[in-house]
């Protein structure tokens, strides 16, 4: 799905993201699984049961990857539901993470 539609994740076209989403239920629940699995282990890490440096380590590339191609879907579903919290500690986290890469590249 991902290289058939890339065009309207590249421009955020968020409405027509949604709408093919909902037209196909396999991948709409792949989807929403893949970003609820994120949420669960960002919520390990905030009540700290996941140890952030290990998880940092294994996740960080993915994170910051899913949450550059995919912040415009997010926020279009916070915006729709009326809902601020959706995926909220997986983009603080990934944010976090993003913030910070600079830095572990550049004052090791």
């Amino acid at each position: 799905m991902y290289e058939k539609h890339r065009h309207l994740v590249e421009e955020n076209r968020s409405t027509e993201f949604s709408q093919l989403l909902e037209q196909d239920d396999s991948v709409r629940t792949a989807f929403v699984s893949l970003f609820n699995y994120f949420e669960c282990i960002s919520l390990g890490v905030a009540h700290q049961i996941h140890d952030e440096e290990f998880m940092r380590k294994s996740f960080r590339s993915i994170f910051i990857v899913y949450l550059n191609a995919y912040d415009f879907y997010i926020q279009y579903r916070r915006k729709k539901f009326n809902y601020d919290r959706i995926w909220k500690e997986f983009t603080d986290l990934a944010a976090k993470w993003k913030n910070t890469l600079y830095d572990y590249f550049f004052n090791p």
